[in-house]
């Protein structure tokens, strides 16, 4: 799956050097980087799985988003940073919002 921007329709979701960006696709780097597998965590939460490195996933520190993995099964951060809820609705005023 591949993630687009939905105010700067010419960038996507990818990593690069560990790092989350939104980049265009003709800047260069593998197109591997822009792709990522849903990982359902339940509840309308889900992870992002790199395409590439394996056992990575998207998670948030300190407002940026970094790709990562675990450090073993004491590691309690880790499932809370990689772990995002999906909203409909909130870029297109036309899909349904669930009220707020």
């Amino acid at each position: 799956m591949q993630f687009q921007s939905f105010n700067f329709r010419d960038r996507f979701i990818r990593h690069r050097n560990f790092e989350g960006i939104l980049s265009r696709k003709q800047d260069g780097g593998p197109a591997a980087d822009f792709s990522f597998t849903l990982v359902n965590r339940g509840n309308g939460r889900v992870s992002l799985k790199a395409a590439n490195v394996p056992g990575h996933l998207l998670r948030h520190a300190n407002f940026l988003i970094f790709l990562g993995k675990s450090n073993g099964p004491g590691d309690q951060l880790f499932p809370l940073d990689s772990t995002f809820f999906l909203e409909k609705g909130l870029a297109d005023g036309t899909e349904s919002r669930s009220g707020r």
